[in-house]
């Protein structure tokens, strides 16, 4: 893949929900601290997240879904990425420790 934009290979691991894969637009794209797993979320005005929406596809698959996501495709571990609505500029920090 000439193009790919991640260091992580594109069959990777990553965590979504359901309201993505549903077509909800990726606001959030973090990445875990202690193993670096990517994360995708969506501001679906449901602040609370539930274990039975979580979803695992790959890396490939959320880039494709969105190619947007490759904006971000240098976020550190222990980063997260926002973004007010789809075609604004992503925004960076460190997360919060939990």
């Amino acid at each position: 893949m000439g193009n790919w934009p991640f260091e992580d290979p594109p069959n990777m691991a990553v965590l979504t929900t359901k309201a993505v894969l549903d077509g909800g637009w990726i606001s959030q794209v973090s990445r875990d601290d202690d193993d670096g797993m990517w994360q995708f979320h969506t501001s679906d005005g449901n602040d609370e997240l539930h274990e039975e929406d979580g979803r695992i596809v790959s890396l490939e698959f959320m880039w494709r879904a969105d190619p947007s996501v490759a904006e971000v495709a240098d976020l550190a571990p222990g980063w997260v990425a926002w973004r007010e609505a789809v075609g604004r500029p992503w925004r960076r920090t460190v997360r919060d420790p939990e």
